[in-house]
């Protein structure tokens, strides 16, 4: 999810179609505080790097995961793209908040 976050911007700044990045960080809110599914965020920050260069996309910090037009897209897609699927949908910004929060805290 991280690395398509990252290959999302790419695809706009290439004057393409940001696929459904509300998705990604629904389901990456959903996992990062999930109490059933634990993540090894130590894992994730040493594999990362190695998995954006086979896409050939990078990260400098947190800011390239929320980027505002990434974020932007995303809240455009909120409602539309997941509420048919996602009972009690979260609202956009605070799930934003946490993401970056729990991502400045790992990465």
């Amino acid at each position: 999810m991280l690395r398509t976050l990252l290959q999302a911007r790419r695809r706009v700044d290439a004057g393409r179609w940001a696929r459904n990045c509300a998705r990604d960080y629904y389901d990456l809110w959903r996992l990062a505080g999930s109490d059933v599914f634990v993540i090894d965020w130590k894992a994730v920050a040493a594999i990362l790097p190695q998995k954006c260069g086979v896409r050939e996309v990078a990260y400098a910090s947190v800011d390239d995961f929320v980027d505002a037009t990434i974020v932007a897209e995303a809240r455009r897609q909120w409602q539309g793209s997941l509420a048919n699927l996602v009972r009690d949908l979260p609202v956009f910004d605070g799930v934003i908040r946490e993401v970056r929060t729990r991502l400045s805290a790992v990465l």
